[in-house]
């Protein structure tokens, strides 16, 4: 007679613990700099994206600006889907400093990230 083996849940069962994105440079000079905003994952090729209030956004580029963000790659927007969320994004480069950076090395990681604004269907902030 064969036995069945006991189905424990700890062992059959895949647990997946929720962890919250990492602060990334950028994230990190805004917080000292005392800007609120959102920490969000990095992107598929490791961007940093940060999260924003519309009422901030000038705000924000604007001391993004002063610290080097010198280049608008891209702007844009998507909608999540019925019911959901609209999306305007903006990526910006630190073109100045990669210029002389790369004079220096050419192997210069350029600083780059991605401004997220989360705006609801309705049109309310």
């Amino acid at each position: 007679m064969s036995e069945t083996p006991a189905n424990t849940p700890a062992s059959n069962e895949k647990t997946a613990a929720v962890v919250a994105p990492t602060a990334g440079p950028v994230s990190q000079w805004l917080q000292q700099q005392g800007f609120d905003h959102e920490v969000l994952a990095a992107d598929h090729v490791g961007v940093e994206q940060i999260g924003v209030e519309p009422a901030v956004l000038p705000i924000i580029a604007a001391a993004l600006k002063s610290n080097g963000f010198d280049y608008l790659q891209c702007q844009g927007g998507y909608d999540e889907g019925p019911g959901e969320q609209l999306v305007c994004f903006y990526h910006l480069l630190a073109m100045a400093e990669q210029v002389e950076a790369m004079a220096a090395d050419p192997s210069a990681k350029l600083r780059e990230v991605r401004i997220k604004v989360f705006l609801d269907r309705e049109g309310t902030p």
